[in-house]
């Protein structure tokens, strides 16, 4: 047995914290497990939605962080069994690029979700750059597929976000500018403060949902969590209003070393 006086240096490292921030931080060892707890919650949320309502609403950022928790939907056989087929899937961020651009967000969303789930393709809801104002016709959908649920239950019942970090030039821009920010604002508005441009669900969107979530794994993403923590991130402005905010943790993003 090892005396105090006689403890390596391994007994001396202090182990992972999990951050301080607004809401759950579910905080795993590492990215897989994060998504492993996120990929088990949404199961669940989707399936109690569904008794709840008929249907469930998710909304998600297809931004390239967020692609491993999409495949993981798709391939784990424990979620088989999720109610795709009740599932309305929507944007919250598109860019404002040429339709046919490869770097459309709505591209990632049929690609990764939508074809390998089988979902009603009536049920996935793009934004369309090609619209006469895209950013009308996208508030329009919202308001006609959610209006028929009882007052208080017409939002979104899950938003996935993307925190950036190592593959994203811009963490938080899509909900950035003042149309996005306004608290009783519209649902949807042109975010024209970055390049490219981006067609987002708002502020007022994103804090209606039963749900936020948002992945923060990697060392690349420790400076936007300690601006989170700090109150310094545009992020810092989501409060769910009824809803619960979960953020996916991973001891790397918490020291800020990759492992």
């Amino acid at each position: 047995m090892t005396s105090p006086d006689e403890q390596t240096p391994y007994d001396l490292i202090e182990p992972p914290k999990a951050p301080r921030l607004p809401g759950t931080v579910v905080f795993r060892p590492t990215e897989y497990d994060a998504i492993d707890a996120a990929a088990a919650e949404v199961f669940m949320h989707a399936l109690n939605c569904v008794r709840a309502f008929g249907d469930f609403h998710m909304a998600v950022s297809a931004a390239p962080g967020n692609e491993p928790f999409f495949r993981r939907l798709m391939l784990d056989p424990a979620l088989r069994e999720f109610p795709w087929a009740k599932t309305h899937l929507w944007q919250i961020d598109e860019l404002a690029i040429d339709p046919d651009d490869p770097r459309r967000r709505g591209i990632t969303v049929l690609d990764l979700l939508a074809e390998p789930s089988d979902i009603p393709r009536n049920q996935v809801h793009l934004v369309d750059l090609e619209a006469a104002d895209p950013v009308a016709h996208y508030e329009k959908q919202l308001g006609e597929h959610l209006g028929w649920r009882n007052k208080g239950h017409d939002r979104i019942d899950y938003a996935l976000l993307d925190l950036g970090g190592e593959t994203h030039d811009d963490p938080h821009s899509y909900i950035e500018g003042s149309a996005a920010l306004e608290v009783n604002g519209p649902l949807v508005a042109l975010v024209e403060n970055v390049r490219p441009a981006r067609i987002a669900m708002t502020m007022r969107a994103i804090n209606a949902a039963r749900l936020v979530a948002a992945f923060a794994t990697g060392a690349a993403r420790k400076g936007a969590i300690d601006a989170i923590a700090a109150r310094q991130h545009v992020f810092s402005r989501i409060e769910p209003l009824g809803g619960e905010l979960r953020w996916y943790v991973d001891h790397a993003a918490s020291k800020g070393i990759a492992t």
